[in-house]
């Protein structure tokens, strides 16, 4: 297993984020765990805090699991590091996939009377000025 970087640099930090990338894209949660140390905390928004690489594991196994999720792109956009402390900032576009598109039915029953009048089933309103007295489909 993996864990940290080496070298905190640009390139490296960029390195790091295609192989994430591609770990997840991949659904694989043990890869993606591996990048943690064993005593790693996972800290997010709106979430408990998660500790230790199983915990870890568990988050991205579910994570990436999630079926609405096509693929993930990660962009660097700065790294620094002192000797104690390394940062990176960057972000995270997740391709979603479209729900199917379902076609919505409407019937439509027309309807004559002198002029011609027509009448929706519920979901449109009724297209003439006034109601017809009759209800069916005479023509």
């Amino acid at each position: 297993m993996e864990t940290g970087l080496e070298i905190f640099s640009t390139e490296s930090v960029e390195q790091f984020a295609r192989l994430f990338e591609e770990a997840f894209n991949r659904r694989d949660s043990v890869r993606m765990a591996g990048f943690y140390a064993r005593d790693a905390w996972l800290i997010g928004e709106n979430m408990a805090v998660i500790k230790g690489r199983d915990g870890v594991e568990n988050f991205w196994r579910s994570a990436s699991h999630n079926t609405a999720i096509k693929s993930r792109t990660l962009t660097v956009q700065k790294v620094e590091a002192t000797s104690e402390l390394g940062y990176a900032l960057g972000t995270c576009i997740l391709a979603i996939r479209s729900a199917p598109l379902r076609p919505k039915k409407r019937n439509i029953t027309t309807t004559r009377f002198g002029k011609g009048r027509a009448t929706a089933d519920g979901e449109l309103p009724w297209i003439s000025r006034r109601r017809p007295t009759a209800t069916g489909n005479e023509l």
